[in-house]
């Protein structure tokens, strides 16, 4: 007679715990597919802008290589050094003529002061997106890291869910041989 009792209320015990296994289950599931995702989004991310500031670097060496390599005639020293690589842009060229090499010069001192500018703000562009970078990275290990903490435990709760329910049946095997 106990034992027809304990048979209906532990087939419900037992639906009862089945459904937190599989609610369980799939909550983890979603979590790791949630987590690779996020994980490969920004991974993504982190490749295209690499890929972008490595073309526009390259971009901005092909212009400024193109821009002091033709050889002007007539020019000083320092426009000369400047076409064969040896910039200093802290050096002026005189600009106190009044014709065509005066305005070379005063171009030429224009675009030093451009281009030591544009270094300038191209390497802390670099720099901010080495950071940003270097953080979404660190932010992901840091999720991925969170999400199998997390996953690791629905499966303890899972496994300790599975051993109550183990637990049950015994006992309630144990109270229908009692009963006998």
């Amino acid at each position: 007679m106990l034992e027809e009792k304990l048979k209906p209320l532990f087939a419900t015990h037992r639906t009862a715990i089945d459904s937190v296994v599989k609610q369980a289950n799939d909550y983890a599931s979603n979590n790791e597919a949630y987590a690779a995702a996020t994980v490969s989004s920004r991974s993504i991310i982190l490749w295209s802008v690499a890929s972008a500031m490595a073309l526009a670097t390259i971009a901005l060496g092909w212009l400024i290589a193109r821009n002091i390599s033709k050889p002007v005639l007539g020019m000083s020293a320092a426009v000369n050094d400047m076409a064969t690589g040896k910039l200093n842009l802290s050096t002026r060229l005189d600009t106190s003529r009044k014709d065509e090499l005066g305005t070379l010069a005063s171009g030429s001192n224009n675009f030093s002061e451009k281009l030591a500018g544009l270094i300038a703000s191209t390497r802390d562009a670099t720099t901010q997106v080495m950071q940003s970078s270097g953080m979404l990275q660190e932010n992901a290990a840091r999720m991925a890291d969170q999400m199998e903490t997390q996953a690791a435990r629905v499966r303890e709760i899972a496994s300790a869910m599975t051993e109550m329910s183990a637990s049950a049946a015994e006992v309630a095997q144990q109270a229908g041989e009692a009963s006998k």
